[in-house]
């Protein structure tokens, strides 16, 4: 598994993990190669950080996504 965390997500606070699922499931061959995603939130307001993590069945396909 490889992962691959995305910074500045701060135009949205209350992103949830499966919108951003939904994101790159409109990426052609990425759907099926996302394992999990976490957007990272702050404990006691349960905002987004601006940070998440998308973890990929293979190197390819997270480095396929970081082009994006």
């Amino acid at each position: 598994m490889h992962h691959c965390c995305l910074m500045d997500l701060t135009c949205d606070p209350f992103l949830q993990d499966e919108e951003l699922y939904k994101l790159f499931c409109g990426i052609s061959n990425l759907e099926s190669s996302i394992e999990a995603i976490r957007v990272v939130r702050d404990p006691h307001l349960n905002v987004g950080k601006g940070i998440a993590y998308v973890l990929f069945k293979t190197k390819v396909c997270c480095s396929g996504a970081r082009l994006v």
